[in-house]
């Protein structure tokens, strides 16, 4: 096949006027030919009547040839020389980014040819010839480096958005992108689909470039002008010393050194200044963005991790978490439907109705597009509403949907194995939107029929608790009645039995529950504790879900906010929330926000997670008493008050006055701001209770 280099077409090119939309510098065709697609990448084109005749040229090339195109592989034909990265090429190519591996070039300016591995034809693993499809190619002959298998494209770098008020940068490119997706996209609904996505980050990413990404935080070392200064430092000490013993012939030639590290030590601590008041305004700036976010990361614990496992247990996790093991069991047939399923293609407003509910800040799939680009560009939003009509009319779902990027959040510091790791599937935002619309009709369609009760479906958890009650009676009180034997919460269940034969007997039952339920007991996040005759038994052990449960004696835990100890006391719990409260202020104090936030902070976060386990445990008053006087040295610190102002002063809501009426107006007007800033915030109840 011969394709015509840029300017041979006959076509006279025209420039565009100055500030009109420039056209991307290639061409993209793709064309679907039973089982293959062709897909043809032309540069430096200036018009779009290039475009047009270009493309109607090769199709109709290409459909007098369909028939010998039965059984080759994707090929990738470029004429001319291509502007932009290998990677802006490939991934416009029809299957996404990263296909375009191989490259095999003919002379300087020939054209060059990609191939790809094929979804459809009669052998994935023989390789075929570029030129001749039908005919294999032997991979000994192949040139070094050329790889010709399909490469699955993984997480993409995060794009540089323009902020939300910038309304005219984004109808700018809404403009834009539509006018490329209508000139770049060629082909079936399944091949559009897949490309969109490529197309709309690869335009975005060479408009507003990308976010570097994060480095992992090592262990904190001195910097290199911090280091500099200590020795500087070191180095004035020794000349001062020496100085003290030098005589006036020596004093001379140390005072030049002396005046050389005194102002090099000055220009060092200058440079410091500035880069701790850069700091500053950074960490300002993303507390006004978003306090609680910021004042609630303050305070957090680390979390870190590298998963340390190999891929055969990975794999083997993946699949117990996703398989199904009685999935060929047949659950029988349901009542006819009285209302039929809602099978109408899709309406713009359903649409724009579900890209509007959606999170801006939720993080993209693997083609690196989010909710936000759609939220803001309304006619990428219509053209992909056109797109997923036709999908929905012809029960196309494409393969790049059928894709996700697994992200492994750590749960604590130092994580290693994999159930230490949180999983988030990140999908693709078109598939999503369309499941979206799916779910919605889905659901409507199973409650107008009836066939999910709503009464006991919310209710699911409450039937395995009354069945697992009717095996064993609870503990009797002294009054004739009979606590319950099991408490739930959420999903916690508690039990509290007289006997271990009944705890053994219960546990057994509740376990058959749990698993006729398709859930599973986790041994490992529960506690048992046996006393007799007020003595704790260490000897006595519980079985559950196969495991045996730690004894609380061994191992504490904490349930909604209470830790649990085998003494069951809460004098540790005084020391604990003790703790919390000084870590908390010395990391509030820690950060480089000023006085006010350093309040604020305190007063919305800190001191709620405090009060929690204030109203759960009894703590001596004692403890609260020494609470209260170290967050009451705080704020003053951080107001700027002195330290002998008294608790009423400081959280009265009156107004400050000076004892004499001599006082300078400037005092009492000082006094006044001073009451006025830091009267309000908090109720008289909350300040009497407050550590």
């Amino acid at each position: 096949m011969k394709v015509f280099p840029p300017g041979r077409c006959g076509t006279s090119q025209q420039r565009p006027r100055s500030g009109a939309l420039q056209p991307q510098r290639y061409l993209y065709v793709a064309l679907s030919c039973r089982n293959v697609e062709l897909c043809i990448h032309t540069s430096n084109l200036e018009t779009s009547s290039d475009y047009c005749e270009r493309a109607v040229g090769i199709q109709g090339r290409l459909e007098d040839i369909q028939e010998r195109l039965d059984d080759c592989r994707k090929v990738c034909i470029g004429g001319g020389k291509t502007r932009g990265t290998q990677s802006q090429v490939a991934n416009h190519s029809a299957e996404g980014s990263n296909v375009a591996e191989g490259r095999q070039t003919e002379g300087a300016g020939g054209p060059s040819v990609d191939t790809y591995s094929s979804e459809g034809g009669t052998d994935e693993n023989t390789p075929r010839s570029p030129t001749n499809p039908r005919t294999p190619t032997n991979p000994n002959n192949q040139e070094p480096g050329r790889r010709t298998e399909r490469k699955e494209p993984g997480r993409r770098q995060l794009v540089k958005w323009p902020k939300a008020n910038e309304v005219a940068v984004w109808q700018q490119l809404d403009k834009y992108l539509c006018v490329i997706l209508e000139r770049s996209l060629r082909g079936p609904v399944e091949t559009k689909l897949n490309c969109i996505g490529d197309i709309l980050y690869e335009e975005c990413r060479g408009r507003f470039g990308v976010v570097p990404g994060k480095q992992s935080a090592g262990p904190k070392r001195k910097g290199r002008r911090e280091r500099e200064i200590e020795q500087l430092v070191m180095r004035r000490r020794q000349l001062r010393k020496q100085w003290r013993k030098a005589s006036n012939e020596e004093k001379k030639g140390l005072k030049p050194l002396w005046e050389e590290a005194k102002k090099t030590l000055a220009s060092l601590r200058r440079a410091e200044r500035i880069r701790k008041r850069r700091r500053q305004k950074e960490e300002r700036s993303c507390f006004f963005k978003n306090p609680f976010k910021h004042a609630r990361r303050l305070l957090e614990d680390k979390r870190s991790g590298k998963l340390d496992i190999t891929q055969s247990e990975l794999e083997n996790h993946i699949r117990e978490q996703y398989s199904d093991s009685v999935r060929s069991t047949p659950l029988g047939s349901p009542a006819p439907p009285s209302f039929l399923f809602d099978a109408a293609l899709p309406k713009l407003s359903k649409v724009a109705e579900v890209v509007r509910k959606a999170r801006t800040a939720s993080a993209p799939g693997p083609n690196g597009i989010p909710h936000k680009l759609y939220k803001y560009c309304p006619g990428v939003l219509k053209h992909l509403w056109n797109r997923l009509r036709v999908a929905w009319k012809n029960q196309v779902i494409p393969s790049e949907w059928q894709r996700a990027v697994t992200v492994l959040i750590p749960k604590e510091a130092n994580s290693t194995t994999i159930s230490q790791f949180r999983s988030i599937a990140l999908l693709n935002v078109k598939g999503k939107i369309f499941f979206s619309i799916l779910a919605k009709r889905l659901t409507n369609y199973l409650t107008s029929n009836g066939y999910i009760d709503t009464s006991c479906q919310k209710a699911a958890f409450e039937i395995i608790l009354i069945g697992a009650r009717k095996m064993v009676g609870g503990v009797k009180l002294p009054s004739g009645q009979r606590l319950p034997p099991v408490r739930g919460y959420m999903d916690d269940i508690t039990t509290i039995l007289q006997t271990a034969a009944c705890t053994t007997r219960l546990l057994k039952r509740i376990d058959e529950l749990v698993g006729w339920a398709r859930m599973k007991i986790k041994p490992s996040k529960s506690r048992s504790l046996s006393l007799r005759k007020g003595v704790r038994s260490d000897h006595t052990t519980f079985v559950a879900g196969g495991e045996e449960i730690p004894l609380l004696a061994s191992q504490p835990i904490r349930s909604l906010g209470r830790t649990y100890t085998a003494d069951l006391s809460d004098r540790q719990m005084a020391e604990t929330v003790r703790k919390q409260l000084a870590d908390g202020l010395a990391r509030i104090n820690q950060s480089q926000l000023p006085g006010k936030y350093k309040v604020w902070s305190y007063q919305f976060i800190l001191y709620p997670r405090v009060m929690w386990p204030l109203k759960m445990s009894d703590v001596p008053s004692s403890v609260v008493d020494k609470m209260d006087g170290l967050a009451n040295s705080s704020i003053r610190k951080w107001l700027g008050l002195p330290r002998c102002l008294s608790d009423v002063g400081l959280f009265s809501r009156n107004m400050l006055q000076p004892r004499e009426e001599r006082d300078p107006p400037l005092l009492v007007k000082g006094l006044q701001r001073r009451a006025e800033s830091h009267g309000g915030g908090r109720s008289d109840k909350d300040r009497a209770g407050a550590p």
